[in-house]
């Protein structure tokens, strides 16, 4: 690369003349010239100072004589490589003649690019820019684009672009002056020559391979005509059309002009030259790429071989046929052999140019992916990260090389389940890539497609399938369809459609990819095989049994061929073939594929790699349908011990709703268990205490997770951390309020606000580094929960699960973990299935009175009723009575429900004609039992306010709107307290809030009441960060179902309308009915509807006890071991200990009486489950349980 400067020093010969006074400007002059012509620089610039000074005095300082001293001293500087020294002196000569000649002039142009030229000599590339910019600019509109002065500065532009890795603007102005160049001196110049060499390189640094390609061959023309087709550089540029090819995929042409430089540097330099050697190796890296790993090994070893004769060992092209070497080993599974070749490199570019070098950087991270693929993920870690540290010091953040770092670390999170680890990394080096390359690279395709790998792998799958499109798109511009990379991509996206079950999407993807790789690749190659494979795994999924077999039997045929036995691919298909067998129920078959399976990814994974828990769980199915119990629990803990770990590296670095899109896919690898102890009433006592530890440790995990990290930034966190907790905030704040709009009247940056919230959350989580403390509740098992139990105390654990027999059923069971003193290990106690719990539970009106009133025996009703009068005992056999063998002595029961058994009053459940489940027992219920061994204490610092409480609430609207909503739309419960869609008032609960509150005021309690108009949602948000230690809710409240069927139905109120559970449940307060009718909030209002997704926004950690006097407050969604998503969940998010709430609606009367007995209670010193339970009980004397035991206490 040459930078071209306009003037060089201009030195005038100057007659000399005997003088006897002071030496003159002219004197200097002749003495610098007469050093200058002798090469002596250095001499030469104290001399060329003294002229400038000189200039100045007898000249003044903007005269021509001072301009050539400040030019002339530049230029020496130049010469002796002190460019920094040139910087002030063009500026201030720039500075003058601004000031002469003005701005517009060529000579102020001149002195820019001279500017340019300096800092790009200093290597300050982003500080040349705006000095070749304006000269540039300056010159185009004195002479034209057609003039050498303007295409000067262009050239050196062009280059200064390359460098700042501008490639597109490098490329524009490329084109631009190889244009001009050939209209002035014609494709025979040096400097067309100089254009096409430097255009065609930025192409190709720019992954434009098509586009260069004809360049490369007018550069093998022009050398070709020039020199002869036998001379050294005409096979250069043969050999680096040939590399092109390689790289479109076009193999045949490739090795043809592989093979023609080849013949051209034997016949000139002969077979002991490096040029040779450099032959051998492109014709190695061909057959490497072509599948063809034998004959690659053999040019591969001949090219070894010759450097080290030609070269030596401490040579970079001997370190780097080396590298190659090993980079083939690993692909055929030679891990250890690759690992050799690749410290011997090592070791190479170490000695010879030391470790801060980009070569080593690279060694670093190819022995890092060899590690990677070894399955020593920590290993790989820490190599990825140092040579990540390298580029950063010598490269810099926005380098290429260093975002190859960056996306080669997040696919090892990626490979070990740190998703949210995997997510920053490859968005950082995207955002590089789209820097430094444009979105149109190939570089930049690869980490879109990476990143939606990584997304389907977390359930994102619109995600994933945008991204793959995206990624689709450039590969097919830059290369065409024809191409590996290419086929990459589109098998990515066949299997996401395959893994959300979309066959007819993915089969034809499928079968063009097989169509690409056997054009491309041939039939005998890695990658056609694993396409083969892919495509069998979807028959298999579709039970087309035969054709799957065939496939799979193809795919053992080409690894054998190929890469042989021991490589992951090979280990994967023999997986498959053992499924397809176990499908099948050849169970032998399967056995011997699967153990094949096991010990090749043990040996080259390690028995805790997520792939080796893929064929242990396997292994446990298949065992569990021969009936080899034993041999199936060993197998599945190995599994879920490898998940378990797999679960704590993950989840501190995503947000609520990406662990929960997780969880959805890895929740039933923890299903096998339960049906293991359900097939197998034998079953070891070590393995039901490891599978009830698993359950404990699961139920509520997410929740939990989230609660300890709000709470401890809450506390603990750093300014920076409650900042950022402040932003995250805010932005639900905004997304609660559009959600509570219509749909046609929300923001339209709705999405990108919502995924910027999802962020915050990760980053708040990310930065917390909370959450390994929390990870402590992982370590509680059946010794701790033993542990905490007293003398005639239990705890139950109920579990729902999906039922396996010889293969997965659409039967899902619940069943019972019983714990009691001095047992070894806990009883499982199969319940019933859930189609039998719903036929009683899950009616349309399941909150009724009549429903109610006879499921619990409150009175009797009439034989039309929906419910029959044995379903009370009828729910009572399903999920108590299985248990009582295990309850003898028993008085205490410590309880966790799961799934539909959140909707059962358990206090209430009939034992027999007179008597109900609160006679015998004490209930108390938890999320999970995990948690009797955390209990705490009641908080120390009294608060501020004892209790304050909500109640006579004006719901009514606060303007005239139209009533757009039909109140048959929503629920049968909701439509039970409205009237014309508006929410009717609630006179009974002002009497309840004042009766309490005389209470605590007799007690010489603090109290605050808020009532009427004042019971606003601005008022009960104003409690956040500083909350009564008792909060007391009596007004409405609603869980609606989700009403993705009713999505284009305009009727339908919008808080309907969410997928997400926490904005379809909530409270009333003041002024809601103008909003809930389809109305609009005044300006810089609330709306009055608090939803349980604002309500987790909240700060209400002083609070202990929330007790929600409203309607079906205990209801929302459930999900899986997350339990109820509804307002228990939200204000668990908000840092409440306990909270009272509702199964169905409750009469005021009896409501205000059994309130008032509870917390008369515990103003006499009751623990707030011993109030409660008193109260109950008190109750119990005098009214049937429709009146009492809805409220249910959880903590």
């Amino acid at each position: 690369m040459r930078i071209c400067r306009i003037i060089f020093l201009c030195l005038l010969a100057v007659t000399a003349l005997p003088s006897l006074h002071a030496q003159t400007h002219a004197d200097f002059e002749k003495e610098m010239v007469e050093f200058f012509n002798q090469g002596k620089f250095a001499e030469a610039v104290p001399v060329a100072l003294k002229a400038k000074d000189a200039a100045k005095r007898e000249f003044g300082d903007t005269s021509g004589k001072y301009i050539l001293g400040l030019t002339n001293l530049a230029f020496l500087y130049e010469k002796t490589e002190n460019y920094a020294a040139t910087i002030p002196l063009y500026k201030e000569v720039a500075a003058i003649r601004k000031k002469t000649v003005g701005s517009a002039h060529p000579s102020y142009a001149v002195t820019l690019n001279d500017i340019g030229n300096s800092y790009f000599a200093l290597k300050e590339y982003s500080l040349a820019e705006p000095f070749y910019a304006e000269a540039l600019v300056i010159q185009k509109k004195n002479y034209g684009p057609e003039h050498p002065e303007y295409t000067i500065i262009l050239k050196n532009i062009a280059y200064l672009y390359r460098l700042l890795n501008q490639l597109d603007r490098s490329t524009t102005c490329f084109e631009e002056y190889l244009g001009v160049v050939k209209k002035l001196k014609g494709t025979n110049s040096d400097e067309y020559e100089e254009g096409l060499n430097a255009l065609s390189l930025v192409l190709v640094e720019n992954g434009k391979y098509a586009a260069a390609i004809p360049l490369y061959k007018e550069l093998a023309k022009f050398y070709g005509d020039k020199l002869g087709e036998e001379h050294e550089k005409y096979s250069d540029f043969i050999n680096g059309l040939g590399r092109l090819y390689m790289e479109m995929a076009d193999f045949s042409n490739a090795e043809l002009l592989f093979r023609k430089a080849m013949g051209i540097r034997k016949k000139n330099a002969g077979e002991n030259s490096e040029s040779y050697a450099q032959s051998l190796n492109n014709m190695g890296v061909l057959f490497r790429k072509k599948g063809d790993f034998k004959t690659a090994r053999t040019y591969y070893e001949q090219a070894v071989a010759l450097r080290k004769r030609v070269v030596g060992e401490l040579h970079q092209d001997y370190a780097n046929s080396l590298s190659n070497l090993a980079e083939l080993c690993e692909q055929e599974g030679d891990y250890g052999t690759a690992e050799k070749y690749y410290l011997q490199t090592n070791a190479i570019i170490k000695k010879v140019w030391g470790e801060e070098s980009p070569d080593y950087a690279m060694n670093l991270n190819n022995l890092a992916s060899l590690h990677e693929h070894m399955g020593k993920n920590k290993e790989s870690e820490q190599l990825y990260r140092q040579a990540m540290a390298i580029r950063k010091k010598i490269l810099g953040e926005e380098h290429p090389d260093y975002a190859q770092s960056l996306n080669n670390l997040a696919m090892v999170f990626g490979n070990t389940g740190q998703y949210g680890e995997a997510e920053i990394y490859y968005k950082q080096a995207l955002a590089i890539r789209k820097k430094v390359f444009g979105e149109a690279h190939p570089d930049y395709a690869q980490t879109l497609s990476n990143l939606g790998t990584l997304y389907s792998k977390m359930g994102k799958y619109s995600e994933a399938e945008a991204l793959f499109k995206e990624a689709l798109a450039i590969r097919k511009k830059n290369t065409g369809e024809e191409n590996p990379d290419y086929a990459l991509v589109l098998d990515n996206l066949a299997s996401l459609y395959n893994e959300i079950n979309d066959f007819r999407a993915a089969e034809p993807l499928y079968n063009t990819v097989i169509a690409i790789r056997k054009k491309v690749l041939g039939e005998n190659h890695p990658d056609y095989a694993s396409s083969i494979n892919n495509l069998a795994a979807l028959y298999h999924k579709e039970s087309k049994y035969g054709e799957a077999e065939k496939m799979y039997n193809q795919v053992i045929e080409v690894y054998n061929k190929t890469t042989g036995e021991e490589t992951t691919g090979y280990a994967t298909t023999l997986n498959n073939l053992g499924e397809l067998y176990r499908s099948m129920g050849n169970y032998k078959t399967s056995e011997s594929f699967f153990l094949r399976a096991l010990a090749i990814k043990k040996k080259l994974l390690g028995p805790s790699h997520p792939g080796t828990a893929i064929t242990y769980a396997s292994l446990s199915a298949l065992y569990a349908a021969m009936g080899k119990y034993a041999l199936a629990e060993e197998f599945i803990e190995n599994s879920n011990n490898v998940d378990i770990q797999f679960l704590q590296n993950n989840f501190s670095n995503l947000s609520e709703s990406e662990k929960m899109l997780w969880w959805q896919d890895e929740a039933f690898g923890f299903e096998m268990a339960p049906s293991l102890l359900y097939n197998n009433p034998s079953a070891s006592a070590s393995f039901i205490k490891k599978t009830f530890t698993r359950q404990v440790q699961l139920k509520g995990f997410i929740l939990k997770d989230g609660t300890k990290i709000l709470e401890q930034v809450r506390q603990q966190g750093s300014a920076k951390l409650k900042e950022l907790l402040n932003e995250w905030q805010t932005n639900k704040t905004t997304l609660a309020r559009q959600y509570s709009l219509a749909p046609a009247k929300r923001i339209t940056a709705l999405d990108s606000l919502e995924k910027q919230t999802n962020e915050l959350e990760k980053q708040l989580n990310q930065q917390s580094s909370l959450f390994r403390s929390n990870q402590q509740s992982t370590q509680v098992g059946f010794e701790e929960i033993q542990k905490a139990l007293k003398k005639e105390e239990a705890a139950i654990e109920f579990i729902r699960f999906t039922y396996f027999n010889k293969s997965w059923t659409d039967s899902v069971f619940y069943a019972a973990f019983v714990v009691v003193p001095g047992i070894a290990a806990p009883q499982f106690v199969v319940l019933c299935e859930e189609k039998k719990l719903a036929s009683i539970l899950d009616k349309k009106n399941n909150s009724s009175s009549v429903f109610v009133k006879q499921l619990y025996r409150g009175l009797i009703v009439a034989e039309s009723a929906q419910v029959n009068s044995k379903s009370g005992d009828s729910l009572f056999n399903l999920v108590w009575k299985p248990l009582l063998p295990f309850l003898k002595g028993v008085k205490k029961i410590h309880m966790a429900p799961a799934g539909l058994l959140n909707r059962v009053a358990f206090n209430a459940l009939p034992v027999d004609s007179n008597t109900y489940l609160i006679d015998k027992y004490q209930l108390r219920q938890y999320s999970s039992v995990r948690q009797i061994t955390e209990m705490q204490p009641p908080l120390q610092e009294p608060a501020v306010v004892e209790i304050v409480l909500f109640g006579g609430i004006d719901f009514d609207k606060t303007g005239a709107v139209k009533n757009e909503i039909n109140p048959t739309n929503l629920p049968e419960a909701i439509q039970r307290n409205m009237s014309g869609g508006a929410w009717q008032g609630l006179p009974g609960t002002l009497e309840e809030v004042n009766k309490i509150s005389q209470l605590f005021t007799a007690n010489k309690k603090q109290v605050r009441v808020i009532s009427g108009k004042n019971a606003s949602e601005e008022n009960f948000k104003g409690l956040t960060g500083r909350s009564p230690r008792i909060l007391h809710l009596s007004t409405h409240g609603f869980s609606l179902p989700d009403a993705a069927k009713d999505k284009n139905n305009k009727a339908s109120n919008q808080f309907s309308l969410s997928d997400n559970p926490l904005l379809r449940s909530g409270i009333i307060m003041a002024g809601a009915n103008t909003v809930w009718s389809g109305g609009t909030a005044l300006p810089g209002k609330e709306d009055g509807i608090v939803t349980a997704y604002e309500i987790s926004n909240l700060d209400l950690s002083s609070t202990e006890l929330v007790v929600l006097s409203a309607c079906e407050t205990a209801l929302g969604d459930i999900r899986g071991t997350e339990g109820v998503f509804g307002l228990q969940r939200s204000f668990k998010l908000a840092g409440v200990q306990q909270m009272i709430l509702s199964l169905w609606q409750v009469p005021d009367k009896e409501t205000v009486e059994l309130m008032s007995i509870f917390y008369a209670n515990k103003l006499k010193g009751l623990a707030t489950y011993d109030a409660f339970n008193a109260a109950q009980e008190t109750m119990r004397k005098k009214y049937s349980p429709y009146f009492w035991a809805a409220f249910i206490l959880v903590e």
